[in-house]
């Protein structure tokens, strides 16, 4: 009896060990073996603290499968079936990956970089996580973002129909090197640009409530009509507008114009500097001195409005623009406080700047709020699936090596233009000198450190919470 109740024990734990749901789990099948065990009289008379011998359990164990060849048949399957489940499990972990994702078509490894770029002279490299950094097998300098988990809203059948259409649109951020890739772009031949360096179409506030109208989307496709109707220009259709980024609607109102599968670049640069930047660049909208004092001024001002008022996109726009009139009096009630009466950061009229206009307050007066990229970001992938997304971080990328940038954006984001002309995509022979333009920091005295420390201080937290919408580090 003592081997029988042997071959008991060694079952239930090799059963309940493997387990992977637990103590519940141990518990259903402890009563489950007491169902199938207890109707044999020698397992279920013995008491289970009968010291066991292991000098005859193969002989009783022989016994055993004898005398019930059913049981041991459906212990030998339970047995089976639990090991096919663990490595059911790791697999799934396997497919858990921290990696960045990066590469073409949304895959979440890194992959080669297409034909044409390696013909091009560049060297093909992995990114190692975060880095940006290139070691020789073929990596591309580009990612997509970690896939949204909610379900994409439907946007409906595209409104844009057969009209003449981008096949990528630079979404900003503003002062992150999208007017120089545009130049670059145009310069060299590679990517026919809009008419208008910024087109301005998806962010205008008539749109902030209803659907981009067809006379609008009409006008849209005239951007490219006119340069074909002046001899045309060679490349993937392209226009770039940094507005479209952080304007609530844009996303909303691109995907019921020119659908879900629209390509949209987004170029991310650490937003402390990018904010400095910023705020030379629309210095004459804002009523602050225009030096770093009056930066300081600014970063406590937004600083301030985001702790006790919010002012970022929620995803939801129907909430945000029921709650503007709110926003708008506890903002007004925090700069007042601060000195600074009638901020046109609290609040504005949709009729009198219908492109600076936000949900929350102007948009130029709001330059520390655009650097929390993350709610932005997600407001996208509500939309365009990530595989769409294509995002650089400017430092790893435009800033360091924006003649690759501007082929990868030609040869490989633009798409059908790659099978097309692989001669010119092959090589980089017609691609000029490429400078950054429009540097607005440039000769002005540099930002202060306490204002660096706070703002740096304020961002951390916002960063990280990019990085797992990116699914990579950012190191700012």
């Amino acid at each position: 009896m003592s081997q029988l109740l042997d071959e008991k024990q060694l079952i239930q734990k090799h059963i309940f060990d493997n387990s992977e749901n637990g103590d519940a789990n141990r518990e259903n099948m402890q009563i489950e073996m007491q169902n199938i065990l207890g109707d044999i009289p020698e397992l279920s008379t013995v008491s289970s603290s009968e010291p066991i011998s292991l000098d005859n359990l193969k002989e009783d164990a022989d016994e055993f499968r004898t005398k019930y060849p059913v049981l041991m048949a459906l212990i030998i399957l339970g047995v089976g079936l639990i090991l096919i489940s663990g490595c059911v499990l790791i697999s799934r972990v396997e497919l858990i990956d921290t990696t960045p994702i990066r590469g073409l078509k949304g895959t979440s490894k890194a992959t080669s970089a297409p034909s044409a770029l390696k013909s091009a002279g560049w060297a093909a490299g992995t990114s190692v996580v975060g880095s940006g950094a290139m070691d020789g097998s073929g990596d591309v300098l580009y990612f997509h973002p970690l896939a949204s988990t909610s379900k994409l809203v439907d946007c409906g059948q595209p409104m844009y129909g057969n009209r003449l259409g981008p096949a990528f649109v630079l979404l900003g951020v503003q002062k992150a090197g999208t007017t120089s890739v545009r130049a670059a772009l145009m310069d060299a031949g590679l990517a026919c640009s809009s008419a208008a360096a910024e087109c301005h179409m998806f962010d205008n506030a008539k749109w902030a409530r209803t659907p981009v109208s067809s006379s609008a989307l009409d006008s849209y496709e005239n951007q490219w009509l006119v340069r074909q109707n002046k001899g045309g220009c060679a490349g993937p259709r392209f226009e770039k507008t940094p507005g479209y980024y952080d304007q609530e609607w844009a996303p909303l109102r691109m995907c019921q114009s020119l659908g879900a599968t629209q390509k949209v670049v987004l170029f991310l640069r650490d937003p402390v500097a990018r904010a400095y930047s910023s705020f030379y660049q629309g210095a004459k909208d804002v009523d602050l001195p225009i030096s770093a004092a009056g930066f300081d001024q600014l970063v406590q001002l937004e600083i301030s409005i985001v702790r006790e008022c919010g002012g970022l996109p929620t995803g939801n726009l129907t909430h945000d623009l029921q709650h503007r009139e709110g926003f708008a009096t506890c903002c007004n009630s925090v700069t007042t406080r601060l000195g600074i009466t009638n901020w046109a950061g609290c609040h504005c009229k949709f009729s009198s700047r219908p492109v600076k206009c936000g949900v929350f307050g102007d948009r130029y007066h709001s330059e520390i709020r655009r650097g929390i990229y993350a709610p932005f970001v997600r407001n996208w992938l509500q939309f365009f699936p990530a595989q769409n997304v294509f995002i650089y971080v400017v430092e790893e990328s435009v800033f360091s090596d924006m003649r690759r940038v501007i082929w990868e954006l030609a040869c490989d984001v633009g798409g059908a233009e790659l099978a097309a002309r692989p001669d010119e995509c092959a090589s980089n022979t017609r691609l000029g000198k490429v400078e950054a333009m429009n540097s607005q920091t440039k000769g002005k005295e540099e930002m202060w450190a306490s204002t660096h420390k706070t703002l740096s201080d304020f961002y951390a937290a916002y960063n990280r919470d990019l990085e797992t919408v990116l699914g990579r580090a950012v190191h700012w």
